[in-house]
């Protein structure tokens, strides 16, 4: 059994393990395209339209 500073020890190297391979990964954000952004905003805004609080 462990004990107290046994305990902790191992959650904080479990925790500096855990940094370390965020740290390594690669972050990628993903972007829609200009033409998808595009896109979504004319479906979004005809959904808009059609809604009845809507005054076009």
């Amino acid at each position: 059994m462990l004990d107290d500073d046994e305990i902790a020890e191992t959650v904080l190297n479990v925790e500096d393990e855990m940094d370390e391979d965020f740290d390594t990964q690669e972050v990628q954000v993903a972007c829609p395209s200009h033409e998808k952004a595009f896109r979504c905003l004319e479906v979004a805004l005809k959904w808009l339209e059609w809604q009845e609080e809507c005054d076009p």
